[in-house]
This record gives structure tokens, sequence and C-alpha cells, in this order.
């Protein structure tokens, strides 16, 4: 999980590890106090893959956090394609040309 006090620059620093950060939208999780969750985007996919590839199996907790975090591709609403807080991990998206920010999103690790 994010722990609550968690800031954008703490994630800059911890995903500009693997490329560029674009944006990045942090949010306290109404379902549970004292715990965050975020979206971070990135300037280019393939940063997002390594992301992925890197703290996509629950690998990285952050300092304070109970639980380690969960880093997956962003679901997309189908009607409007705004990142929704979904869990599911979906596929890499084709390389698109040009290049398109790519967005993960940061969840809790399933328990």
């Amino acid at each position: 999980s994010i722990p609550e006090g968690t800031t954008e620059r703490a994630l800059v620093e911890e995903f500009g590890k693997y490329g560029s950060t674009s944006d990045i939208l942090l949010r306290s999780d109404a379902t549970e106090p004292g715990r965050m969750w975020a979206f971070v985007s990135f300037s280019d996919p393939s940063a997002a893959e390594a992301a992925i590839a890197a703290l996509g199996g629950g690998q990285f907790t952050f300092p304070g956090a109970q639980q380690p975090i969960s880093v997956s591709y962003a679901a997309r609403s189908p009607a409007d394609a705004t990142p929704s807080p979904a869990t599911a991990v979906l596929p890499p998206p084709p390389p698109p040309a040009p290049v398109v920010p790519a967005t993960v999103e940061l969840l809790p690790a399933p328990p």
C-alpha cells in the first residue's frame, strides 16, 4: 500500500528510476483511512514496462506501508478512455506511433 503522507515527489523519485514521469495522480483511499493509491504516467511506454517488470510482483514496499504495492497498467474506461482504479492487470498496449504517455496504477497488493 501507499501510506498516508506519501508525496508526489516520493513517487517521482521512486518511479523516475524507470524513466521520465509525465504526471502523477495521488489520492487517499476512501475505503481505508491511512492508505493511498496513485496513477503514475510515463513519457515513454518503455518506462512503464520497466516499472511493471521491476515492481509488478509486489516487490516494493513504501517506508511505513503495511504491505507491498501492486504495479500494473491502468485500466481505461471504454466510454471515455480515462484511467479508472481497476485492479485487473492488462497486457501491454502495442507500441504507438508517435509515442504517447503510458500510465501505471499503484494499488495495495492482494493478500
